[in-house]
């Protein structure tokens, strides 16, 4: 999986995508659903879109530690950390 920073919601629901497949070969089908649920609010508000990304990522962070290679648990942080930056600058969430 790619570790480029993500500079647009296009980015992340691209992430997301990738990441809910990646999940999904490794069996942790509940967090692929809702990574991929997440990415569907794309089309929405950008608050909402950004929440339901957080959400999905930090269930990845809570259950999926063991399952993931070290590399991708890495990326899976940097992204919850842009996207509190993002909430943080819009002060939102």
């Amino acid at each position: 999986m790619s570790t480029k920073r993500i500079e647009s919601n296009e980015d992340l629901a691209s992430y997301l995508q990738q990441l809910s497949t990646e999940l999904r070969t490794r069996g942790c089908d509940s967090e692929a659903a809702q990574t991929q649920h997440a990415s569907l609010f794309l089309n929405g508000s950008a608050s909402e879109f950004l929440f339901e990304a957080e959400e999905a990522l930090k269930e990845v962070h809570r259950t999926c530690a063991n399952v993931l290679p070290e590399l991708e648990m890495a990326q899976v942080i940097r992204v919850l950390k842009q996207i509190r930056g993002a909430f943080d600058r819009v002060g939102g969430a």
